[in-house]
């Protein structure tokens, strides 16, 4: 604590050690402070300060001596001399008999006369001479630099190539240019140590890239002038590279439209008498010969499985009746009330239409026809064609494999399209074949188990993909 006191002005100014003791002073400065009532310390002050003070000789310090100057804290005691933080005593540096330590928190440089201590508990017994020493480990916090003067070091690398190698180690020249292993992989930078540039070999000076396998000193080299193999061969310029493995055939495209009809071919030599019959009609219709009867094509099962040949693919509806198709605009929808005419007997038993009459076709004559009533004389045509040679061709082989004969010509059944498709549902309901599928388009009122005799029948009608049965009667 600090006092005032009044010197007289004829007075010299009291010099500490000659005119006054420094004990005396601090046990003046310990004396209570003047006041207007007492401007003087008292004997009695003086006295009480200089009892409690240390001799200048002799005797024994205890305790420690501490001094606060507001930012520091000064300690001195029989082991030691100290300084301090005065906010954070956890900061400062003590001198003691076997050392010197600084610390901060539980971090501790620690100078002994056996060598250094470090933070990380590692120790330095001699002198680091930039390349006389050895590092016997630690963690490298700061770049490895060594000369301080020319720039190039080895440090963590400056950039993270994001595959988890944490950014790798560099080596950094002196000019900036970075070569970097990180994850595996190497990179190098140009002097940002962000934008990548190629990996230059010098092979000018005999630094050439090999793989090579140890065990067989042998590889691949490759060199500013070319390519060395393991075979010693070498190859200064692109090759064009060996043709590969033809690769596996694609699926079979879809069948192109048939090809114009070509020219007639020369007469055929005259078959041998016996067993002959009328050619089918000249009218594009595919007919099949099995077993010597002709056959509609339309009406074989060409699957083999139950299908059947396709309704023609023209936009026209085709209905499908007791395994045959009929086009629908000649098929009786009505069942007579709107001008057609009944259908056939559905009994297994293929019927023709004759004078407006069905007749089985077993009753009819297929090679020369009913004969019909005499007619007209109509005028005499033009000449027509010379034609075969009695008007008959020879049969098929009666070896039980079916044929086909169009335009004049036999064709076995295996190499016509045999496709196919299924048959409708066998339902006793007429249903319409229109560009590859199956249609139902009108049907017997449902809902009613006795029909309604007014509206018998269904029609479907399509608005916008949604289907709507509409009651119907006939005319």
């Amino acid at each position: 604590m600090g006092s005032s006191y009044s010197i007289p002005p004829e007075k010299n100014v009291v010099n500490v050690g000659d005119e006054i003791s420094q004990q005396l002073l601090d046990a003046l400065n310990a004396a209570p402070a003047p006041s207007s009532g007492n401007p003087y310390a008292t004997a009695a002050d003086i006295s009480l300060a200089i009892t409690s003070a240390l001799p200048l000789t002799g005797g024994a310090m205890t305790g420690s001596i501490t001094n606060s100057a507001g930012t520091h804290d000064t300690e001195m005691a029989g082991d030691l001399f100290g300084v301090q933080l005065s906010a954070d005593h956890t900061k400062g540096t003590t001198l003691e008999f076997d050392g010197l330590d600084t610390y901060d928190g539980a971090s501790h440089m620690q100078v002994t006369p056996t060598g250094l201590t470090f933070p990380d508990l590692t120790i330095q017994t001699t002198a680091y001479t930039g390349g006389g020493g050895s590092f016997t480990g630690g963690v490298v916090t700061t770049p490895i630099v060594f000369d301080g003067t020319s720039g190039q070091y080895i440090s963590k690398g400056n950039f993270d190539t994001s595959r988890g190698g944490n950014y790798g180690i560099s080596l950094v020249c002196a000019i900036g240019y970075e070569f970097n292993w990180q994850a595996g992989w190497l990179t190098t930078t140009e002097q940002n140590s962000t934008t990548p540039r190629p990996l230059y070999l010098d092979s000018l000076a005999g630094t050439n890239l090999k793989v090579w396998n140890s065990s067989t000193n042998l590889g691949t080299e490759v060199s500013a002038t070319g390519i060395t193999f393991p075979d010693g061969s070498i190859q200064t310029t692109a090759g064009a590279g060996q043709q590969g493995d033809q690769g596996p055939q694609g699926d079979q495209g879809p069948q192109g439209d048939q090809g114009p009809q070509g020219d007639q071919g020369p007469q055929g030599p005259q078959g041998n008498d016996g067993g002959y019959f009328s050619d089918v009609n000249s009218d594009n219709i595919p007919y099949i010969r099995y077993n010597q009867s002709w056959q509609p094509l339309s009406s074989y099962d060409q699957t083999g499985g139950g299908g059947i040949g396709e309704a023609p693919y023209d936009g026209s509806p085709y209905v499908r009746i007791n395994n045959d198709w009929q086009p629908m605009s000649s098929y009786d929808q009505n069942s007579g009330g709107g001008g057609g005419i009944g259908e056939a007997p559905y009994n297994g038993t293929p019927y023709i239409r004759i004078n407006n009459d069905w007749q089985p076709l077993s009753s009819y004559d297929q090679t020369s026809g009913m004969q019909g009533p005499q007619g007209d004389q109509g005028p005499q045509g033009d000449q027509g064609p010379q034609g075969m040679n009695g008007g008959n061709f020879p049969d098929v082989t009666n070896d039980g494999v079916p044929y086909i004969r169009i335009n004049s010509d036999w064709q076995p059944l295996s190499s016509y399209d045999q496709t196919g498709i299924n048959e409708a549902p066998y339902d006793n309901t007429s249903y319409v074949r229109v560009n590859n599928s199956w249609s139902q388009t009108f049907r017997e009122l449902q809902g009613n188990g006795s029909g309604d005799p007014f509206y018998p029948f269904e029609v479907k009608i399509t608005v916008n993909g949604t289907d709507y049965w509409t009651p119907v009667r006939p005319a």
